[in-house]
């Protein structure tokens, strides 16, 4: 390209009508253009490749070099090594623990004007290394002499999806410290929905003695270990916001675990995961009105029912366990076998208009429609007049194993002129409407719009 404009510019020296054209021109600036925004790219690439390789140098220059500090000081006395091992399952994590020449404990490392920031986290090895202590042991056992593992992880500010650095050892104190202690041990261990271990799950201890043992949080095998001076029977509670059991309990407990000096104990948490939030919606057809009592929101699982009072036609239920298999939701808290499909009569209420399931992953909000049906109800008097506006009309559970539930009475609400109809809705099932002391014959609602008429007295 370039030769051929060098010739398009010697020929328009010698020969005028030869020369080139305004369009070749502005041809050629583009061309040259793209050509240079892309070296560009790539030469502003290269230098955030250096750069970000220049970071990452430094950043585990500075992980090794507390990883060696840490180890030193394990290794120089027990008074050091007690210092490191009271750090166990610390929360929060401490950070910068060995400053820079002329810097603060506790404050970044500045490198080339750059703060890294230095995270330590210890655990204990109650078992020896390599040995899980929450799945090592299923009873106490010898945890005679244990050994402790530093992790150590370096950031710094616009990391974007840089992983941190990472460096980590294993320490084990003198056999003379560990006979002089007095320690006994407790691993927690705690998995997550998935059945994958929870990491960064908060546990607290209580002790029958009234001894105050400080929280502890789980490391990426889900478990964590506490050194405890002070035999006796301990109680393990999770303590973790948003998250739950899968029984929606924000804090379970474990049953009291004896400890015993250089004993290792354990207690397992199955599940314990991010809740799931479901943003529920009442619906019903155009022209007519939700009932002015809600009834209660079902959600069924497998793993069991959620009744939630409605106190909005749109709400959200909160503290959810997010099963795989989702949530099947339905309007009403009548649970009555549905006489159309005996296979889900344990399950679903009477033929009941089911959304979902609705899934949620651990930590997620999902939305969902509750529909209701559509019911016209028509309200006379012995002279076939109909009832004055302002009437209030009220609905009841018609089905004996659903009468004395929460929402098994609704207020639907009141006439709004003198035709003597209020159109409202309902959930399904078999209902009664009623004016005062007067009620309608039974009726059943499903899924498509129902009447139904009160005869005044």
């Amino acid at each position: 390209m370039f030769e051929a404009l060098r010739r398009r510019i010697r020929s328009a020296h010698t020969d005028p009508e030869q020369g080139m054209t305004l369009i070749e021109v502005m041809v050629a600036c583009v061309i040259l253009g793209i050509l240079s925004s892309a070296i560009l790219g790539i030469l502003l690439t290269t230098v955030k490749t250096t750069n970000d390789d220049k970071l990452r140098v430094a950043a585990a220059h500075l992980a090794s070099r507390e990883i060696d500090r840490a180890s030193q000081e394990f290794n120089s006395g027990s008074a050091e090594a007690q210092a490191i091992i009271n750090t166990v399952g610390t929360i929060p994590t401490p950070t910068n623990m060995y400053p820079l020449p002329s810097g603060t404990v506790g404050q970044p490392l500045v490198v080339d004007g750059v703060p890294f920031t230095v995270h330590r986290d210890v655990e204990v090895q109650a078992l020896g290394p390599g040995q899980d202590a929450c799945t090592g042991q299923s009873a106490a056992g010898s945890a005679v002499h244990p050994s402790y593992s530093i992790k150590v992880w370096v950031t710094w500010p616009n990391m974007g999806l840089t992983q941190p650095v990472t460096n980590e050892t294993v320490v084990t104190p003198s056999k003379s410290f560990i006979k002089a202690s007095t320690a006994g041990y407790l691993a927690v261990g705690v998995t997550n929905a998935a059945g994958d271990p929870a990491a960064n799950v908060t546990v607290d201890l209580a002790s029958d003695s009234g001894t105050v043992v400080p929280s502890q949080k789980t490391d990426t095998s889900g478990c964590t270990v506490f050194v405890l001076n002070t035999p006796g029977s301990y109680v393990a509670t999770l303590d973790t916001a948003n998250y739950v059991d899968i029984n929606r309990n924000p804090t379970p407990s474990s049953p009291p675990v004896t400890v015993a000096t250089g004993q290792l104990a354990s207690t397992t948490f199955g599940f314990y995961d991010n809740a799931a939030e479901i943003d529920t919606t009442f619906t019903t057809a155009p022209g007519y009105s939700l009932p002015q009592t809600l009834p209660d929101v079902t959600l069924v699982n497998t793993g069991g029912t959620v009744i939630e009072p409605a106190t909005a036609p749109s709400m959200r239920i909160t503290s959810l366990w997010p099963f795989a298999s989702g949530y099947s939701v339905w309007a009403g808290s009548c649970a009555a076998s549905n006489a159309d499909d005996a296979a889900n009569a344990a399950l679903w209420p009477q033929g009941a208009a089911v959304s979902g399931p609705v899934v949620v992953s651990p930590g997620g909000t999902a939305a969902v429609d509750v529909p209701l049906t559509p019911v016209d109800i028509s309200i006379i008097d012995d002279l076939g007049d109909a009832a004055p506006a302002g009437t209030t009309v009220t609905a009841s559970a018609a089905n004996g194993a659903c009468v004395g539930l929460d929402d098994s009475t609704l207020t639907l609400g009141t006439t709004t002129d003198d035709s003597g109809h209020l159109l409202t809705s309902l959930p399904w099932g078999d209902w009664k409407v009623s004016v005062g002391a007067a009620d309608s014959a039974s009726f059943s609602v499903k899924d498509t719009p129902t009447t139904a008429e009160v005869d005044l007295p």
